[in-house]
């Protein structure tokens, strides 16, 4: 994966003529890219560094599950210079985690933000999903000063959306 990531960014490079352009964001994101090795990132954003401008203060996010945050490998990431965490929490109920087919309990999400934030600070966010089948406004009122009393300085709120063929 590492060779192939590196190759990419470079064809695109070369392609549309961006050597040195100025890059002041990097989001590792989809699917769970907390589960790759953090020597990947760190080739990943060596090659970045070389073939863009990356400020030392450009922010890097890396997505991750609850389940994927051992306080090791977050410890290493961030000294690679991932300095931003999202974590998919998409719920503080367990029953809710459940019908989602997540594989952790509220109570792991809120152990996995605090150690994150132990390592990243501030630097932490998360995910919740709203407009879940049952969930009722007080519902949602609750969840959400549930999870302002956890954050950080920010979570994003995404919309149930169900697409075809899901079962």
């Amino acid at each position: 994966m590492k060779k192939t990531l590196i190759s990419e960014i470079k064809h695109y490079v070369q392609k549309y003529e961006m050597k040195g352009r100025m890059i002041h964001s990097v989001y590792f994101g989809g699917g769970t890219p907390s589960l790759a090795l953090p020597s990947t990132f760190e080739a990943v954003l060596n090659t970045i560094s070389n073939e863009f401008t990356l400020p030392s203060n450009a922010e890097i996010t890396m997505e991750g599950n609850p389940t994927s945050t051992e306080t090791k490998k977050l410890q290493e990431f961030h000294a690679i210079g991932i300095n931003r965490l999202s974590l998919g929490l998409q719920s503080l109920n367990d029953s809710e985690l459940k019908r989602l087919g997540r594989d952790h309990t509220s109570r792991e999400a809120i152990d996995a933000l605090k150690e994150s934030q132990k390592i990243f600070g501030e630097n932490v966010t998360f995910d919740l999903i709203f407009g879940r089948e049952g969930q009722t406004v007080d519902d949602w009122k609750a969840e959400l000063m549930a999870a302002l009393e956890i954050a950080s300085n920010h979570i994003s709120l995404y919309e149930l959306t169900i697409k075809r063929g899901t079962p």
